[in-house]
């Protein structure tokens, strides 16, 4: 397949296209841009980039791990996208144009820093005002809710090492918590 070809799926609607492939970091890297607000306040609408969070997932990935989550685009006046239908075939060709990162600008910087060729998941989208640009970026980034630290507390004993801290910990609150002759009993819970 050519280098500006990619096998897609056009999962949007007939006014509002949406392709999902798969691309190299690198090749979005290149290929795309982050509207971000402190550089331009009439039209930026992202954060502004975290270098030591993009270092994490850059190390992340180093360390043989992978991030499924997608990278979503928009087309730019003048990025010409087609698509085939047929032969489920997706062109990209830039034309001095390029991509706006609306969602994952740290995934990708992460995975352009790699030591390896990284491939991630991509949607992008075509024919977006930057009304509705905005309006995705707050969908997704308004509506996600982080995991709180007493879950992550109590996962992490399917990631201890029997001996660990964690893990030894672990056990003495339960041992705590649910033997009936401590003080604790019934009365701690995670």
């Amino acid at each position: 397949m050519d280098a500006n070809k990619y096998t897609a799926w056009n999962i949007g609607t007939e006014d509002t296209p949406c392709y999902v492939t798969v691309m190299e970091a690198n090749k979005i890297f290149n290929i795309s841009k982050v509207s971000r607000v402190d550089q331009d306040s009439e039209k930026g609408y992202q954060r502004v980039l975290s270098e030591k969070r993009a270092n994490d997932i850059a190390q992340y990935l180093n360390d043989g791990n992978i991030i499924p989550g997608s990278i979503i685009l928009s087309a730019q006046e003048g990025f010409h996208v087609s698509y085939n239908k047929q032969s489920m075939e997706l062109e990209l060709e830039p034309n001095n144009s390029s991509l706006f990162v609306i969602d994952g600008q740290h995934r990708l910087w992460g995975a352009s820093k790699c030591e390896q060729e990284i491939y991630l998941p991509v949607c992008i989208f075509t024919n977006l005002e930057l009304k509705q640009e905005v309006q995705y970026f707050l969908d997704i980034n308004s509506n996600q809710k982080g995991v709180p630290k007493t879950l992550r507390i109590e996962l992490l004993k399917f990631l201890s090492e029997p001996d660990s801290t964690d893990e030894v910990l672990n056990r003495l609150f339960n041992d705590l918590g649910n033997d009936t002759s401590s003080a604790l009993f019934n009365k701690i819970s995670p």
